[in-house]
């Protein structure tokens, strides 16, 4: 059987790495990172717990931590934003507007 990707799942305000094997983990923190960028993401998501910034200016800063520091990460990066009413999907300029 060929195993799948490890990927991120977020559900009512909480975040699953899901693994190559189907395993489903949560850290203790509320927020995480996966594949290549992943150590520099994480670096960048813990220097901003706290901060008065929306979370996809977060996840912005955190994508380009991991572009800057891994060869196996760039963009462009889409960041969706899902709620209970539609799909938002950011352009360029709101994304570098951090």
């Amino acid at each position: 059987m060929k195993s799948a990707g490890t990927f991120l799942v977020g559900y009512v305000g909480r975040i699953f790495q899901i693994g190559g094997g189907y395993q489903v983990a949560e850290r203790a923190v509320n927020f995480n990172a996966c594949g290549s960028g992943e150590q520099a993401a994480l670096g960048s998501l813990h220097t901003t717990v706290g901060m008065p910034m929306r979370p996809e200016v977060r996840l912005e800063r955190a994508l380009a931590a991991a572009a800057e520091f891994s060869t196996g990460v760039r963009g462009p990066f889409r960041i969706e934003v899902l709620n209970d009413q539609s799909t938002r999907r950011l352009n360029e300029e709101e994304v570098s507007d951090v």
